[in-house]
């Protein structure tokens, strides 16, 4: 039983191999501007998009985070703004969806209560586009 086994491992990797080789072959082929090099890769920087991409912030977000920065990801704002309801116990205890506002988050979303899941949609109005 252990032979089987054996070869069959000496055959995987045979034609993985074999696949190497034919890969390489093929890159070689391509002509020049599609060949991958690593090295350019690297050293080429990527921007940040969507969810990761830092945002410039309205004065109004800026001060109610009370951190100063004018740009955050949106990522890091809506970590902030669920910090901040679970600190001062804002969730309604008999429904943990929906937000019961105090007097800084009206002043900021200028709504009563709001759906946990309409954090998002809130806080759009103040990412503003650079």
């Amino acid at each position: 039983m252990l032979l089987l086994f054996q070869s069959s491992q000496r055959r995987r990797k045979s034609q993985e191999s074999m696949r190497e080789k034919k890969v390489r072959i093929l890159i070689l082929a391509l002509p020049y501007p599609f060949r991958y090099n690593p090295d350019e890769a690297k050293g080429k920087e990527k921007r940040q998009k969507g969810f990761l991409a830092p945002l410039q912030l309205s004065d109004a977000l800026v001060k109610f985070l009370g951190t100063g920065e004018n740009e955050l990801t949106r990522a890091v704002v809506i970590k902030r703004m669920w910090d901040y309801i679970k600190e001062n116990n804002l969730q309604d205890p008999a429904d943990k969806r929906k937000v019961i506002c105090d007097e800084k988050l009206k002043e900021l979303f200028e709504v009563e209560t709001f759906h946990g899941f309409t954090v998002t949609k809130l806080l759009a109005a103040h990412f503003l586009k650079s």
